[in-house]
């Protein structure tokens, strides 16, 4: 099991982030690249890792895009927890992008990732209206972590968002 603390994993998951513009194209391939690092990085941590489509590489997606959990190890293999989930939106849509974030609001996770993408003049507005929906949702859990990277269509660039519920 990983030995990083919040703040070291938080580390490596903003500098996957801020690699992955480079690579993109914006098609329905680019959910792939965005997956594939944070997948790795999972099991490298020493987590089961489950990914949306990239079966040469994981066990198929759960409930979320990705997700990094444990199970026992008594040979049941029940879960033991879920560490991270992540959602990704490539629609530029806010219906679209909302409704995919959700998800990540009932996961009982310690991280959850939202990686989307907006026009420049939507940005803001979006990494506002999410947060706002973190903070009106009753069920969040103290300590909480969410990333909210948001692509700028136009500027080729993450901005990258921490709320922790409190």
């Amino acid at each position: 099991m990983n030995t990083l603390n919040t703040q070291q994993i938080e580390e490596h998951i903003r500098s996957i982030l801020s690699a992955i513009p480079k690579q993109l194209t914006w098609t329905k391939n680019d959910t792939k690249v965005i997956l594939l690092p944070f997948g790795e990085l999972g099991e490298k941590l020493g987590y089961e890792v489950c990914v949306v489509g990239l079966p040469e590489h994981f066990d198929s997606g759960w409930l979320f895009d990705l997700c990094w959990f444990s199970n026992t190890q008594d040979g049941k293999n029940n879960l033991l927890n879920l560490t991270l989930v992540m959602e990704s939106e490539l629609d530029l849509a806010y219906e679209k992008i909302r409704c995919d974030f959700q998800k990540l609001l009932i996961a009982k996770a310690k991280f959850k990732i939202f990686v989307f993408k907006a026009r420049t003049k939507d940005v803001a507005n979006h990494l506002k209206e999410l947060e706002q929906g973190i903070h009106t949702y009753q069920g969040g859990v103290p300590g909480e972590i969410y990333l909210l990277a948001c692509y700028d269509d136009n500027e080729g660039e993450f901005t990258i968002e921490k709320v922790v519920v409190a």
